[in-house]
């Protein structure tokens, strides 16, 4: 039963839009409800994301950057807070950590993506 619960964390971290898709269906089957079930499982695909970042620099560097990636993650969350303490003069949690999932999903996103396609062109032409 591990080994099955491990292999598949694996898979959703090495492919986190799996993690997306069977979490989307799941949750609008459950929910009956197409933009809940989204928002849900694009924050169920951040972690599966962030997740997936320090694996691949650890694959293609050989090193863990996770030090680095938990301070992009609290400045990303400075940023959000002084941002809405800016616009509204008040801080409401819920708007913060809606804002940092947010913007975190777009930045490991975009990170996901730049790491595969250069871990990918660096396999090639170390071949």
């Amino acid at each position: 039963m591990g080994s099955v619960l491990a292999g598949v964390t694996a898979t959703f971290v090495t492919i986190p839009v799996l993690s997306f898709l069977i979490s989307y269906m799941i949750l609008r089957k459950v929910t009956k409800n197409k933009r809940k079930s989204f928002h849900i499982s694009t924050d169920i695909m951040t972690l599966f994301l962030i997740l997936s970042v320090n694996y691949l620099t650890l694959v293609i560097w050989e090193k863990s950057f996770l030090w680095l990636i938990a301070l992009l993650l609290l400045v990303i969350a400075m940023i959000t807070v002084f941002l809405q303490w800016k616009v509204q003069q008040d801080v409401q949690l819920k708007k913060v950590v809606k804002g940092f999932w947010r913007i975190s999903f777009l930045l490991f996103f975009v990170g996901h993506i730049g790491l595969t396609v250069y871990g990918l062109v660096f396999r090639i032409y170390s071949l």
